[in-house]
């Protein structure tokens, strides 16, 4: 007996071993690949976040840009009421100040037609 045959139980261990190499390469395969998998969907997911991030920047950017597009149009607005209440109460000034010199012109008419009145008929100045 020259060559002798493993026994079963070795072969058997050779097979178990085998077999647990098999499914650890199957395994750190199939891992490799989930991997991969799992890489792709995190770089997908990346891209969308910063597409999203970027969206969202812009939004604010707009809104911001509306806001201070709104504030001036109502500070020229504004600005327009307060020029039109000026000239309103520029013209109520003027007004006040003519009602005046026109009563006092009038009142200086009635006493030069009074003093007329009075050397006319000979009660003033004789």
């Amino acid at each position: 007996m020259g060559t002798e045959e493993p026994s079963v139980p070795v072969i058997v261990e050779r097979i178990a071993n085998l077999q647990s190499d098999v499914s650890e390469i199957k395994q750190n395969m199939a891992t490799r690949t989930d991997q991969a998998h799992v890489d792709l969907r995190i770089e997908g997911l990346v891209g969308a976040l910063a597409s999203e991030r970027a969206e969202r920047i812009a939004a604010v950017e707009a809104e911001k840009q509306e806001r201070i597009a709104a504030d001036e149009k109502e500070a020229n607005e504004r600005k327009a009421v307060a020029a039109r209440l000026q000239t309103v109460e520029d013209r109520m000034e003027a007004r006040k100040y003519n009602t005046g010199i026109a009563i006092i012109l009038a009142a200086v008419g009635a006493v030069f037609s009074l003093a007329a009145t009075l050397v006319a008929t000979g009660v003033v100045g004789g």
